[in-house]
């Protein structure tokens, strides 16, 4: 479903759209926002914005050290910058 202000639109995609925006949006992001960061954390996930809001990691465990490294490089670089 598509919200806008009062208004309900049920989302419907055709074919494979909806898997291939996605990665085009992550290499996008990659490429174009993560050079502005220090670090720069993909989080993959499925989720709807259907009741009742149905959410799963992609790859749980590669989704917590992928975070759990970035938060230590994080915090390393704060210590040696302050």
């Amino acid at each position: 479903m598509m919200y806008n202000c009062e208004n309900v639109f049920p989302h419907v995609v055709i074919g494979d759209l909806q898997k291939q925006e996605a990665p085009t949006a992550e290499r996008r992001l990659l490429a174009d926002a993560a050079p502005h960061y220090d670090e720069f954390v993909v989080l993959h996930y499925t989720a709807t914005n259907e009741l009742p809001f149905p959410f799963r990691w992609g790859d749980f465990m590669l989704t917590s050290q992928n975070y759990g490294s970035a938060l230590l490089r994080i915090s390393r670089e704060y210590e040696r910058r302050f």
